[in-house]
């Protein structure tokens, strides 16, 4: 299976793949325009960190939009069917199709919303363990919405996979030169990069390692 036939299957597995590509795009180009300095009015009117909160909720309503979307869908496909139309109301009780809907169209959805909050977790503990701050605002808020453009479990591939890199860099870096222990170090467009090569690498992962294909 190549590449292209492997994306064409992940775009159909993963029901918010759309939503995930397009605003991983969007962020990408954010911080490209805030790099390149070229639009005062954009720098001073707005900041990347409101930026990640605007984008971290109207992609949680996007998800939800379209979770409700498939699901109304599915209540019509049963409905016109003359055998599963005998499943919903008035001949059944709606609670078999809301668990139904739940399951296919929802639990993704709620995986991703704990991948985001195991890396506030992580984020904390490093913080009470180190007895300080070493991350920024922007990572604090950027971090989670990254993890919603995963699927479980490899959301929490992107999580663990990414602090361990930190946590590799670090230490590289503390060897080339013992000095380095005392610097500051900022990973805010480390994280970025890291969610765009992952995301990139995602439908070949998914395909070829199954402990990523998991679900429960």
């Amino acid at each position: 299976m190549n590449y292209f036939n492997q994306i064409s299957r992940f775009y159909q597995i993963d029901i918010y793949a759309v939503f995930s590509t397009f605003f991983l795009f969007f962020i990408l180009v954010v911080n490209v325009v805030n790099k390149l300095n070229k639009f005062n009015f954009f720098k001073k009117k707005f900041s990347l960190i409101r930026i990640y909160y605007f984008i971290f909720y109207i992609l949680i309503l996007a998800f939800l939009g379209y979770s409700l979307f498939l699901m109304r869908m599915q209540y019509e496909v049963w409905k016109m069917n003359p055998i599963s139309k005998y499943i919903l109301p008035p001949y059944q009780d709606i609670s078999y199709f809301w668990g139904y809907s739940l399951f296919h169209y929802f639990r993704d959805f709620y995986f991703r919303l704990l991948g985001a909050l195991l890396s506030l977790v992580v984020i904390f503990l490093i913080n009470f363990s180190l007895k300080r701050d070493v991350f920024y605002d922007e990572e604090k808020i950027l971090v989670p919405l990254l993890n919603l453009f995963f699927s479980f479990p490899y959301n929490i591939f992107f999580v663990m996979s990414g602090f361990f890199m930190l946590l590799l860099i670090i230490m590289v870096k503390i060897f080339i030169n013992p000095q380095n222990l005392f610097r500051y170090y900022s990973f805010k467009n480390y994280w970025l990069l890291w969610a765009t090569v992952l995301f990139m690498v995602q439908p070949l992962f998914i395909s070829n390692y199954y402990f990523l294909q998991y679900r429960p």
